[in-house]
């Protein structure tokens, strides 16, 4: 878990995304996969993993990683 602490001055400059960042969510989610962050998503690495080893493409996923 991060914690972020913000004065009154950064929230003042802070924006927000309209929108998730599709690049960024890939990332996070190869993160995942490798184990690399503590996460409540066990269960969905578990099958993704299962269901990539069925593919078969390991190929394409080392790439990624």
């Amino acid at each position: 878990m991060l914690k972020i602490y913000f004065t009154s001055e950064d929230i003042a400059r802070t924006r927000v995304a309209r929108a998730v960042d599709p690049l960024w969510e890939l990332v996070q989610s190869l993160h995942i996969l490798r184990g690399q962050l503590d996460s409540a998503l066990s269960d969905w690495r578990r099958s993704t993993t299962e269901r990539l080893g069925q593919i078969g493409d390991h190929a394409g996923l080392r790439l990624l990683l």
